[in-house]
């Protein structure tokens, strides 16, 4: 029987839009955001193999997950319960945001929208990498669209890809197909570590923030920008992903526009703790 509805408490400070916008995640396919609805659009692939369409919205202290197919309750709370942190406490968090107008309004945020598989997360970082914002949009669909697999009797619609999925093809259809270039080497490799059960994504719930970190680096194409992001997306933020924009803005918003480097966005962030790198993704200017 189709689901109509699943309805999803929210916890308490929770904002479904900063979720949204925290980062990219919402526009790269198979997750789909309606602006003018405010809608999230996210085609799933279960356990079971079902493919189906969820329609997120938020109305009051609930999240109205509208399904379009067949699928249980009790995994799509738990998929989307995932997905938008709902179960992460953040009080410490907003407890130091107080103490700082630059952070104040972050109260009520920082929860940061992640895939339904940590797989699916670290894949789509490995495709971030080096590449302009209009060239990974592309790529990530033809991924989704000529590997995972679609709604049935709507075609149109694809899932992440399984593990077992990228690991089938070769390399040369990864860089003349998806068209991802020497990222074609890492994904597949990674993806045929997973399939093979060398590697577990899984475990990384599990790990504490620098056994997570030493994990995530074993990956080949994995360095520490990638590393930290992702660890962002397991609820770990003992490490700051640190890139040419985040130089950028650190030296701006606090070294007059001189050059820095780690060290010295380290330094500035060290004070806020296990919480480093939220109060650096949601300080005031970013």
């Amino acid at each position: 029987m189709s689901l109509e509805n699943v309805e999803i408490e929210t916890p308490e400070n929770f904002d479904f839009l900063s979720v949204i916008h925290s980062h990219p995640w919402a526009w790269l396919e198979p997750f789909d955001w309606d602006e003018e609805k405010k809608e999230l659009r996210r085609i799933e692939r279960f356990q079971d193999g079902k493919v189906v369409k969820l329609l997120i919205t938020q109305k009051g202290d609930k999240l109205i997950v509208k399904v379009d197919g067949n699928s249980e309750a009790t995994e799509i709370r738990a998929r989307v319960r995932w997905m938008f942190r709902m179960d992460d406490d953040l009080s410490e968090f907003y407890e130091v945001c107080s103490h700082n107008h630059k952070l104040a309004p972050a109260i009520g945020k920082g929860r940061i929208l992640r895939s339904s598989t940590i797989f699916e997360d670290i894949v789509k970082t490995l495709c971030t990498t080096n590449l302009r914002w209009r060239q990974i949009v592309p790529m990530v669909a033809r991924l989704v669209t000529q590997l995972g697999t679609p709604i049935a009797r709507k075609p149109e619609y694809h899932a992440f890809p399984t593990p077992a999925q990228i690991a089938g093809v070769d390399e040369e259809f990864l860089r003349k197909k998806i068209k991802m270039g020497y990222r074609a080497d890492y994904i597949l490799e990674f993806a045929r570590n997973v399939k093979d059960g060398k590697f577990d994504p899984n475990k990384l719930r599990f790990m504490g923030s620098e056994d997570a970190y030493k994990t995530l680096k074993s990956i080949k194409g994995v360095g520490a920008f990638s590393s930290a992001y992702i660890l962002m997306l397991l609820g770990h933020y003992d490490y700051i992903p640190v890139d040419g924009y985040a130089k950028s803005f650190v030296s701006n918003e606090f070294y007059d526009g001189k050059e820095v480097d780690s060290k010295e966005i380290y330094e500035i962030f060290n004070s806020y703790g296990k919480w480093k790198a939220l109060a650096f993704w949601f300080y005031e200017g970013r």
